[in-house]
C-alpha cells in the first residue's frame, strides 16, 4: 500500500495551499467566491497569503487574513460547508500524518471561529453586491 507523505515541511504546506486553491477556483460553488486564486506565476497565492496559510498550518501565529480583501467571506451555510468538505478531501488525499492531522484541526478551527466572527459582524461587514454575495446573505 502507497504511503502518503506528512504535512512536514513548508513545501508539503505550499503543495497543500496550491491543490486546495485550485480545487476551489474550479469548484461549481465556491469558484464564484474564489474565481481564478493564481497568480500570473502560477503560483497558488500571493506571498503573504501563502505565508497566513504556512503559519496556520503549522500551528504557529498568524497575521494578516486566510483571504484576498477581494473575496466574499466564505464562512457562513454552504459555502462554509463546502470550503471544509474540500479542504478536508484535499489532506485526506494528498497527506497522512501526525502533522496533517493537526494541521487540518488548526485550519478548521480558525475555519470556525471565522465562522462566528462573521454571523457576529454580519451588519458591519461589507462585501461587493456579487452572486456570491446574494448566495451569502440568502444563506
Amino acid at each position: 500500500m502507497h504511503s502518503l507523505p506528512d504535512l512536514d515541511t513548508p513545501a508539503r504546506r505550499q503543495q497543500l495551499v496550491s491543490q486546495f486553491m485550485d480545487r476551489l477556483a474550479n469548484d461549481e460553488l465556491l469558484s464564484s467566491v474564489f474565481g481564478n486564486s493564481m497568480n500570473a506565476d502560477g503560483s497558488a497565492a500571493p506571498v503573504e497569503q501563502q505565508a497566513w496559510w504556512d503559519s496556520a498550518l503549522a500551528g504557529e501565529c498568524y497575521q494578516g487574513r486566510p483571504l484576498r480583501a477581494t473575496h466574499v467571506h466564505p464562512y457562513t451555510g454552504p459555502l462554509y460547508e463546502r470550503w471544509c468538505q474540500l479542504l478536508k478531501n484535499t489532506f485526506d488525499r494528498n497527506f497522512e500524518g501526525p502533522e496533517a492531522t493537526a494541521a487540518q484541526g488548526h485550519v478548521l478551527n480558525l475555519a470556525t471561529m471565522l465562522s462566528h466572527w462573521r454571523l457576529a459582524q454580519q451588519d458591519s461587514y461589507s462585501t461587493p453586491d456579487t452572486d456570491a454575495t446574494k448566495q451569502l446573505a440568502a444563506a
